[in-house]
């Protein structure tokens, strides 16, 4: 039997880099550790990680929104509003019928998509966002968008000399699962001088040097609002990215999930790749991601 070691593994793991929880984390937790010591030595008395969006880590507290966890609580022991009829608002009560009448006992397994009630909701709020019919068939629930986002990269690599356009800077995922998947990374530098902006001739350049290297392009990743750059697309150049698809056969995956994270709404607005895609009756294949991890709520 052959010992599990890095030699035996999977070469291509080895390439993996993801900064998110790399040498600043480790060294972080490290000094957590530290901490708990009586005689630490250390000039202060906790690390908080901005490494990720995380505010109800210890040290920033952010209380979670009662709703969604009463909501959670109902699911998991439903004798809890028997148990408890008073601990309980109404429309907690309701929420929670209404779903467990949908889905049933959470413990079991759902439609390999996703729940079909949450489906048709979030096709529902598509639908309202851009003003175009959304088919819940045509919508899948992963465990967050990275595992979209891995799985449709997995996906798309055919052969050894498959690759993505990848924007710089860009999160980190991308470059990751490229590596784990053996997939080719294209990059294409974003105009840090002009606001970040992406540049539809730079993305051309890419790909006519990744063809010259022997690289088959298969996808356009765009992260819209970037990250980490914060840089917002106009429309024009949405619709002209999605020419660019057309016109060299990409697959479109575009990485929404800061949607509803904007710095000036009512003058820079949103408009997502669906949207523009159905205005032009483009004929590409789209993959637009979101999550609810980068979503924005709150209450009194």
């Amino acid at each position: 039997m052959r010992p599990l070691t890095i030699d035996t593994l999977n070469p291509a793991f080895d390439k993996v880099q993801y900064a998110v929880r790399g040498e600043l984390a480790i060294k972080a937790e490290a000094l957590r550790d530290k901490l708990k010591e009586p005689n630490h030595g250390l000039p202060f008395d906790k690390v908080i990680s901005s490494n990720i969006g995380n505010p109800q880590q210890k040290g920033l507290d952010q209380p979670p929104i009662t709703f969604t966890r009463q909501v959670a609580a109902l699911m998991e022991w439903p004798e809890l509003a028997k148990l408890a009829p008073h601990a309980f608002p109404k429309d907690v009560i309701e929420r929670a019928n209404e779903l467990t009448a949908e889905i049933g006992s959470i413990g079991a397994y759902s439609h390999s998509q996703g729940v079909p009630f949450i489906r048709k909701n979030v096709a529902k709020f598509i639908e309202e966002r851009d003003g175009y019919p959304s088919n819940p068939n045509h919508i899948f629930l992963t465990g967050g968008a990275s595992a979209g986002v891995s799985l449709m990269i997995n996906m798309l690599i055919s052969s050894p000399k498959a690759g993505f356009l990848i924007p710089i800077p860009q999160y980190p995922l991308y470059t990751a699962s490229l590596a784990q998947h053996q997939g080719r990374p294209i990059p294409y530098y974003l105009d840090e001088y002009s606001d970040w902006s992406t540049s539809v001739e730079s993305i051309e350049a890419a790909i006519k040097k990744a063809h010259s290297e022997g690289v088959e392009p298969r996808g356009l990743v765009i992260i819209n609002p970037g990250n980490p750059t914060g840089a917002l697309l106009d429309e024009a150049t949405q619709e002209r990215l999605v020419q660019l698809c057309e016109k060299h056969s990409l697959v479109l995956m575009a990485d929404e999930v800061y949607q509803n994270n904007l710095h000036k709404a009512k003058t820079h607005p949103f408009t997502s790749f669906k949207k523009v895609v159905s205005k032009l009756q483009s004929p590409i294949p789209l993959v637009s991601f979101h999550s609810i991890s980068k979503g924005v709520s709150g209450e009194r």
